[in-house]
């Protein structure tokens, strides 16, 4: 008999008719448990059991869909599990320590491998491997907490992605929520040490936090919690002054260690962090210099591509450009297909920024050399009316901005389609003597209607 699976959509509004009375009594039955249902006749045809095949096909219907197989892609990686040991360990060796912890946070498989004690010489190679030289590893932590709090941004305390709150000089990263708890005051801490005849930063490894209240200036040490209650929990339980003093000693050595080793590390940061900084400026300039040469491949002008002077006359434009061509990224041909229409749409800013300011620089001179062709019509009018300009003691911008309102100046200096030349003004100063003979006209009769 063969039987088919209906969906599960199917299975919800119930079973067909066929079935539908015997799923109902078997339901039933399991609900009640008072007594056993009888068992159901057996009606053999052919030596097979009609009953036994109903029952399959009820139990087969009732029973909930299996899932389907997963679906989902396996990683370039995934026959990294599959490797051999030894392969995998040496292809570790040639890993930054920051990959090795990614490693350990992607399986359980790789921790459980990177993190046992066998595996310390991956963690060492892959530290040596840094260019500068990473100083050693230090005896409070182990090589996965050394590279934790150097390379990640990870709290030592919540796990929270954004520890800012790094202190080298204790070996710790946390979180501004953490850090209160954990970093606190030498002084004002619960955990004291009584009687100690030292100072607490010396047996206790600080941070120097200077501070000013007014004039004054102070400072304040602060440290890790656990790492003072550790050190106030045994010193109550010394007893004898030369178990105290060997205490201290050890405390002393421990503490010098740790600065003297701090300070190889702050200088491995910081030359770390300038070549980081070279490297990225080096990366910026090559894709910066493969665009301009892919520019000029395509007909562009020297002119059409922005440089750092810009910035003073462009500073908007440069800025976008700036930010699409001074990237440590380098430059793809998928990447060029995205850059190019930017780069276009900046060109055709640039170059109608640079027609609008040549139009108005050709306008400026056009207005300057008028000025100097009306100062002659000036003394010509003065001659011939035997009278005093139109526009008496004006300044030379005044005249600037009057002129510009003549009609017959006006078509002149706004017209850029050939050069302002002293034959063109002639042409024009018949009209303009005409404009000034009836500007004085009615500037005459006002004058006389104001003095009646």
């Amino acid at each position: 008999m063969v039987v088919t699976r209906k969906k599960p959509n199917q299975l919800t509004h119930g079973l067909n008719n066929r079935v539908g009375d015997a799923v109902g009594q078997s339901h039933a039955a399991k609900r009640r448990k008072t007594t056993k249902s009888p068992k159901p006749v057996s009606h053999k045809v052919n030596g097979r059991d009609n009953n036994a095949s109903l029952s399959i096909a009820v139990s087969e219907q009732l029973a909930p869909p299996q899932p389907k197989p997963g679906r989902r892609q396996k990683g370039k990686l995934a026959n990294a599990m599959n490797l051999p040991i030894e392969v995998f360990s040496e292809i570790c060796f040639h890993l930054h320590p920051l990959d090795l912890l990614h490693l350990t946070w992607a399986s359980k498989t790789f921790r459980s491998h990177l993190m046992s004690k066998s595996s310390k010489w991956i963690w060492r190679t892959a530290r040596k491997n840094q260019e500068p030289d990473m100083p050693d590893c230090p005896g409070q932590l182990t090589e996965p907490q050394y590279a934790a709090v150097v390379f990640t941004t990870i709290c030592q305390a919540c796990g929270n992605t954004r520890a800012s709150r790094v202190h080298l000089e204790l070996y710790t990263r946390h979180c501004v929520r953490c850090y209160d708890t954990h970093i606190i005051n030498v002084h004002q801490s619960a955990y004291t040490l009584h009687d100690c005849p030292v100072l607490h930063n010396t047996i206790v490894p600080c941070v120097e936090v200077h501070k000013s209240a007014g004039w004054s200036r102070y400072k304040r040490y602060w440290c890790l919690d656990s790492e003072l209650k550790a050190v106030a929990t045994k010193w109550a339980t010394l007893e004898s002054m030369t178990d105290c003093n060997a205490f201290i000693r050890d405390r002393k050595a421990v503490v010098k260690a740790m600065q003297k080793h701090t300070s190889a590390l702050e200088e491995w940061e910081t030359t770390r962090a300038l070549r980081k900084c070279v490297e990225k400026q080096e990366l910026c300039v090559a894709r910066s210099t493969e665009i301009t040469q892919r520019l000029l491949g395509l007909d562009w002008q020297l002119s059409d591509i922005m440089t750092p002077n810009d910035i003073f006359h462009y500073p908007e434009l440069y800025k976008e450009w700036r930010k699409l061509t001074r990237k440590p990224n380098p430059l793809s041909e998928k990447s060029w297909k995205l850059l190019y229409p930017k780069l276009d749409g900046i060109r055709l800013a640039l170059k109608a920024r640079q027609a609008e300011e040549a139009r108005l620089e050709g306008i400026r001179k056009r207005t300057q050399q008028c000025v100097r062709y009306f100062k002659s019509l000036c003394m010509l009018w003065k001659r011939e009316t035997s009278s005093d300009i139109v526009f008496p003691n004006c300044r030379e911008s005044e005249l600037e901005d009057i002129i510009s309102v003549i009609p017959p100046i006006k078509e002149l200096i706004d017209d850029s389609s050939e050069p302002l030349t002293l034959m063109r003004w002639e042409r024009k100063v018949l009209e303009i003597l005409g404009f000034l003979r009836s500007s004085h006209v009615e500037m005459m009769n006002t004058s006389s209607e104001l003095d009646l």
